[in-house]
């Protein structure tokens, strides 16, 4: 995987959610598939707890997926499904 999201609070600061970033890449062997993982980072002598674990396992399963297509006409983006305002 090589495509990285990071995750920062608008004062650059970390985020104090479980993930801290999210990897990408497209299927190897389908090119309509996406492979994503939701990523929590450690560093330094940070440990790995039971809690983080299960926590960053919730997450990926209350992950929403959903579509968008956004088409430019030449003068203005339309989005469809319509998002709301």
């Amino acid at each position: 995987m090589r495509p990285v999201a990071f995750f920062e609070s608008p004062s650059g600061a970390p985020r104090t959610g479980i993930i801290d970033a999210i990897m990408f890449r497209l299927g190897r062997s389908d090119a309509d598939a996406l492979d994503l993982r939701l990523v929590q980072l450690k560093g330094g002598n940070a440990g790995v707890s039971g809690p983080e674990i299960a926590r960053l396992k919730k997450a990926a399963d209350g992950v929403a997926v959903g579509w968008l297509l956004a088409a430019f006409d030449g003068e203005s983006l339309h989005l469809v499904p319509e998002v709301p305002h």
